[in-house]
């Protein structure tokens, strides 16, 4: 294990390797993708796979670079749209079982950790993912050692890392959505489609947060999903919980990273775990909750794209919806408000810009106006129920 102040250092280590894979979201250090570019001559024809990072990507842009993501997030999606970033669409268990088949391969690792502790250990803080897949391929391993990583319980040994370097850098911080009254009042739709003693996965956006902070009014809950933020902390301090919350990955603001530190409330585990459909489809009573720009009149849904605009990608929603749907007692819900942009344009539509999953795989669909509730509905009658919660202006051909 070598100690570096930074890339150029270990340039000759590098040179030759083709593939590096950032630690994801805000565990991407922007310090090393600064000096990434500044120094790409050193390792010509490099390709940088990222998901969701927290801070800007100094490297966009660069061709000596070729960047991919299997989830932009905001400070992608530009780039993704300009054709800067090449979309993998795929699921995250997906993802991650590319890596665990060597379908994909990683050269280089660049980790972001906290700092060892008295057995040596360090801990991949608010990101797991598919890390354990890829430094299953024995990939040069760069560990960035800062003290601002927050100590949560999924650990690597020092001995696993080919370079480190110690930064002195503050995560980014990502704010959580305001709540407005339709937000308030799709969680209160939803929670009455719910109750108490049972798993819930929660997606991402603002009216996800909004459902995610009502589930505090909820007894003996358990939690098990693929990204947490800020709001988790009414639920664990509400005292709703059964059991420790399990997640891969967490974003949030500096008091959120604060209180994620050595919490015992929180379990991070790989993607392996918690979006494995199968493993998923065990957990009795698990509900998946996730938003949708678009829903047609089929049930089938898009949370991908506006018009040609490419706005997220499948994420885990696949992955959560197929474990749901098959859990028993358990159930798939979609969620979203009935229409969107200055324009108001209705959300419930008679064709998608896209389609992310199919209505065979939705059980409920809720927006503020009511919940469409199409277990075991005939075509026509699913039809009805979904018009029924749509925006009274909303007009639909009728077939």
């Amino acid at each position: 294990m070598h100690e570096i102040g930074n890339l150029c250092d270990i340039a000759d280590r590098l040179r030759g390797k083709k593939h590096l894979v950032f630690h994801a979201s805000v565990n991407e250090s922007a310090n090393i993708g600064q000096q990434l570019i500044d120094n790409v001559d050193l390792w010509p024809g490099l390709s940088v796979e990222t998901f969701m990072p927290g801070a800007p990507c100094n490297y966009l842009g660069d061709p000596r670079i070729s960047v991919s993501t299997v989830m932009p997030g905001g400070h992608l999606r530009q780039a993704v749209n300009d054709g800067k970033v090449r979309v993998i669409r795929e699921s995250l268990f997906q993802q991650a079982q590319a890596y665990a088949c060597g379908q994909r391969r990683a050269d280089i690792v660049v980790l972001q950790v906290s700092p060892a502790d008295q057995s040596g250990q360090v801990s991949l803080g608010p990101s797991v993912g598919i890390v354990p897949q890829v430094l299953a391929q024995n990939p040069f391993v760069i560990a960035i050692i800062n003290r601002h990583v927050p100590r949560t319980n999924y650990g690597i040994a020092m001995e696993k890392f080919d370079a480190v370097m110690e930064l002195d850098e503050l995560l980014p911080e990502l704010a959580v959505s305001v709540s407005d009254d339709t937000d308030l009042q799709i969680a209160d739709n939803v929670l009455s489609c719910l109750g108490d003693d049972i798993t819930v996965e929660v997606g991402m956006g603002g009216t996800p947060d909004a459902i995610m902070r009502s589930l505090s009014r909820l007894r003996g809950l358990r939690i098990h999903t693929g990204l947490i933020n800020d709001t988790i902390m009414d639920v664990v301090e509400a005292g709703a919980l059964a059991a420790p919350v399990t997640t891969t990955m967490a974003v949030g603001s500096s008091r959120f990273y604060q209180w994620m530190d050595d919490n015992p409330a929180l379990e991070f585990k790989p993607i392996t775990q918690t979006h494995h459909p199968d493993k998923l489809a065990k957990i009795p009573r698990f509900h998946a909750i996730n938003a949708a720009l678009q829903v047609d009149l089929h049930g089938n849904v898009n949370a991908e794209r506006i018009g040609q605009r490419i706005i997220s990608c499948p994420g885990g929603l696949p992955d959560f919806a197929i474990g749901a749907q098959r859990s028993q007692g358990g159930c798939n819900i979609i969620v979203l408000r009935s229409t969107a942009g200055r324009a108001g344009k209705s959300t419930i539509v008679n064709e998608l810009d896209h389609t992310t999953i199919s209505g065979s795989l939705v059980d409920i669909i809720v927006t503020e106006n009511g919940i469409a509730d199409l277990r075991d509905l005939k075509t026509t009658d699913r039809a009805a129920a979904i018009r029924w919660i749509a925006h009274p202006t909303a007009e639909f051909q009728r077939n």
